[in-house]
C-alpha cells in the first residue's frame, strides 16, 4: 500500500469507492471526491474529472454522515437525517421527481417525510 500524500492530512473517517470514483468523509464531516465525473456524480458543480481529492462545498456544510456511490450516481446522508443526491438521473434514479442529471448535491424531498 502507498500512503496518499495529497490534501487529506490523516483524518479520514470513511471511504466509499464506486465505479471510477472515490469519496472520503473526514472527521470534521467534510466530503472530498476524486475520479470520473462525466455525469456530475462528484457533486462539485461541473463534469470535470479530478485526479486529486477535492473538497465538495456546494450544498455541503461539513455535515455528511454516510455516502453511497454507484456507477454514476451518488447519495449522501447528512447528520440531520436528510438525503441528498447527484449524478446520472436518466431513469429518475436520484428520486428527485424528474430525469435531469445533477452536478451538485440536491436534497431528495419527493415522497420522503
Amino acid at each position: 500500500m502507498t500512503q496518499i500524500t495529497t490534501n487529506i492530512n490523516n483524518d479520514v473517517k470513511y471511504v466509499a469507492c464506486g465505479a471510477n470514483t472515490t469519496f472520503i468523509i473526514k472527521n470534521d464531516g467534510s466530503l472530498w471526491a476524486c475520479g470520473w465525473n462525466d455525469n456530475g456524480q462528484l457533486g462539485l458543480g461541473d463534469t470535470n474529472k479530478r485526479n486529486v481529492f477535492t473538497k465538495v462545498t456546494t450544498n455541503i456544510n461539513n455535515d455528511v454522515e454516510q455516502i453511497v456511490n454507484c456507477y454514476s450516481s451518488t447519495f449522501i446522508l447528512k447528520n440531520d437525517g436528510s438525503l441528498w443526491a447527484c449524478g446520472y438521473n436518466a431513469q429518475g434514479q436520484l428520486g428527485l421527481g424528474d430525469t435531469t442529471n445533477r452536478n451538485v448535491f440536491t436534497k431528495v424531498t419527493t415522497n420522503i417525510n
